[in-house]
C-alpha cells in the first residue's frame, strides 16, 4: 500500500467541426443545429514501476466495439508505452454527441467517419500528453448522495411503460475521489487537485434538443471544479432505467438545455459540493510489488445467453420498413440466433478503500445495487465501457416487457432477447471479481 500514485493527466476538445447527426434519440433527425456546451475527452495513467493503467473518458453516448478495437490499434502501433498499458474506454452517455460507432441502428443517429477519425486521433495525442506530466498525488474518497434520478419503468394496465417510478430501484450514490499533488511542481502547488472523479448514475437525458452538449452531469462537475486547474472525469454507472425526474402531471417530460439541463447542473455541482463537506477518507493505493497488474486490473467476460424461443418469422415481414425495425430485420434475415453475447467486465482495484468494475453494456439499477451490496459500497459498478453491446435488463424485466428487455434491442442491433438465466450468469461474474479483490 501506498498514499501516493503517479497520475498524468490530459484534456483534448473532440466537439465536431461541421454539422452531423447527434446520437441517443430516435425522435431527433438531421444534423445538429448549434454547439451549447464543448465536448471533452480526458486521458488518466496511472504509472507503476512495470505497467500502466490508462482511462480515457469520452462526453460521448458509448463506445463502439469497433471503434474501441481501432483505438487499440493505432496506440499499438504509435505510442511507445502501449506496450506497458492497459487500456480503458469509458463514456458519459450524453445524448448531445455524436456516434462514435456503426454498430447501432442508423436512426438512433449515424457515425460520421470524420469525426470518428477526429477522436481516434485525439485518443493519441492526449495520452501521448498526458505521458509527459507524470506527477505523484495523494487521494481521497468522499461520498454523498444526489435527488437527480427517478426509476423510469411503470406498470400499468397498458404493460411496462417508461414513465415516472418512485418506488423502482435506483443507486443514489455519489462517490467522490480527489487526487491532490503530493509535492509541488512547475503546474501545480503542494495540495492542490490535479484530478477528480465523479460517479452517479442517471440518464443525463434533460432535453432531447439537437445540439451539442456534454450535459448536466459533466458540466455539473466543471462548475464544481471552477478555477482549480483540476482535470475532471463524471463517471457513470448504471443508468439504464433511470432518467431526471423531470415530471409533470405525472408523466416525463424534456426541458431545454438552458433551462432544466442547466439547473440540473448546478444541483449535482452543490451535491458534489455537500459530499466533500461530509468529510472524505484518505486512500490507500493498491501497488507493486503486493499487487500484481491481475491483482489491479482484472478482465472478465459474461456468456449471456440468448431467449432460444424468440420468434425470427417476424423478421421477413420488417425487412421492407425504414425505420430501424427494418434495419434490424435486414441485418439479422439470414442469421440464426447465437447462443449467447458476451459482456466484457473490467476491475479497476485502485485502492484498498475503492474499486472499480466497469461493463460493457447499458447496465439496470439493480446490477450496481447488487455490487454496491456484496462490496459494502467499496466497488462501483460503471456502464458504458470499452464497447456498447446493449441493455442488460434483470431476469423480472425480460418478464415484463416494455422498452429495456425488449424495444431497444433494435435501436442496439441485439440479435434477440436475453434468457432470463443472463441475470445468474452477470452476477456471479461480478461476485467473483468483487470477491477475488485484494
Amino acid at each position: 500500500m501506498s498514499t501516493t500514485v503517479l497520475l498524468g493527466t490530459s484534456t483534448a476538445d473532440i466537439t465536431p467541426q461541421k454539422p452531423v447527426p447527434l446520437s441517443g434519440f430516435g425522435f431527433r433527425t438531421g444534423n445538429f443545429d448549434s454547439v451549447r456546451g464543448r465536448l471533452n475527452l480526458r486521458c488518466f495513467i496511472f504509472r507503476y514501476p512495470e505497467y500502466d493503467i490508462v482511462v480515457f473518458s469520452a462526453d460521448i453516448l458509448c463506445w463502439g466495439r469497433d471503434t474501441v478495437a481501432n483505438c487499440k490499434a493505432l496506440l499499438e502501433k504509435n505510442y511507445p508505452d502501449a506496450k506497458r498499458s492497459c487500456f480503458l474506454f469509458l463514456a458519459t452517455h450524453t445524448h448531445c454527441a455524436p456516434s462514435v460507432t456503426y454498430y447501432l441502428a442508423q436512426g438512433l443517429g449515424g457515425a460520421d467517419r470524420e469525426y470518428v477519425a477526429l477522436v481516434e486521433q485525439k485518443i493519441l495525442e492526449t495520452v501521448k500528453d498526458a505521458s509527459l506530466h507524470i506527477r505523484p498525488v495523494r487521494g481521497t474518497l468522499y461520498e454523498g448522495k444526489t435527488a437527480i434520478a427517478i426509476n423510469r419503468r411503470l406498470k400499468t394496465d397498458r404493460g411496462w411503460i417508461m414513465a415516472p417510478n418512485p418506488a423502482g430501484p435506483k443507486n443514489d450514490d455519489i462517490r467522490l475521489m480527489e487526487f491532490i499533488a503530493a509535492q509541488p511542481d512547475a503546474e501545480f502547488s503542494e495540495g492542490q487537485p490535479v484530478a477528480v472523479w465523479a460517479c452517479a448514475s442517471c440518464h443525463p437525458t434533460a432535453s432531447g434538443e439537437n445540439r451539442v452538449d456534454r450535459e448536466f452531469f459533466a458540466r455539473g462537475l466543471d462548475y464544481y471544479l471552477e478555477d482549480t486547474g483540476a482535470t475532471g472525469a463524471f463517471i457513470q454507472g448504471c443508468c439504464g432505467d433511470v432518467r431526471p425526474a423531470l415530471v409533470k402531471d405525472g408523466e416525463f417530460f424534456r426541458g431545454s438545455l438552458d433551462l432544466e439541463s442547466e439547473e440540473l447542473a448546478r444541483r449535482f455541482a452543490d451535491e458534489l459540493h455537500a459530499a466533500k463537506k461530509n468529510g472524505g477518507t484518505p486512500l490507500q493505493f493498491n501497488t507493486p510489488p503486493q499487487f500484481a497488474i491481475e491483482d489491479l486490473f482484472r478482465s472478465s467476460a459474461a456468456e449471456l445467453p440468448f431467449n432460444p424461443d424468440f420468434p425470427h418469422k417476424n423478421r421477413s415481414a420488417l425487412v421492407s420498413r425504414e425505420d430501424h425495425l427494418g434495419e434490424w430485420a435486414r441485418r439479422f434475415m439470414d442469421s440464426p440466433v447465437p447462443p449467447s453475447m458476451t459482456l466484457n467486465l473490467r476491475m479497476f482495484n485502485l485502492s484498498r478503500e475503492f474499486a472499480f468494475i466497469f461493463l460493457s453494456g447499458e447496465i439496470v439499477s439493480e446490477y450496481s445495487l447488487y455490487c454496491k451490496e456484496i462490496s459494502r459500497g467499496q466497488v462501483w459498478a460503471g456502464a458504458y465501457a470499452d464497447g456498447m453491446t446493449t441493455y442488460i435488463p434483470t431476469a423480472a424485466q425480460l418478464t415484463e416487457g416494455g422498452y429495456e428487455p425488449y424495444e431497444a434491442m433494435f435501436y442496439l442491433m441485439q440479435s434477440a432477447p436475453f434468457a432470463e438465466s443472463a441475470e445468474t450468469v452477470l452476477k456471479k461474474k461480478i461476485f467473483d471479481l468483487v470477491t477475488k479483490r485484494k
